[in-house]
């Protein structure tokens, strides 16, 4: 059995140096949401791979195994 099983008036002192410690603590960022239409998402993708040349080589590679080695 731990300390806070046996013991639960050790919580509370946590939860509130936890509740004071709080208000300095940032909140994590939140990621933007996804394009919702077919022309954002596109734009998106496109400027996803103008701007990172890793992700256009692989991009071409997947496109190019996929029309070489597609299964129907």
């Amino acid at each position: 059995m731990t300390l806070q099983g046996f013991l639960p008036a050790f919580r509370f002192p946590a939860f509130a140096l936890f509740s004071r410690l709080s208000a300095f603590i940032r909140p994590r960022p939140r990621r933007p949401l996804p394009p919702q239409d077919a022309e954002d998402r596109y734009a998106a993708w496109e400027e996803m791979l103008l701007t990172n040349p890793a992700a256009f080589a692989s991009e071409l590679g997947m496109q190019w195994m996929h029309t070489a080695y597609r299964r129907y």
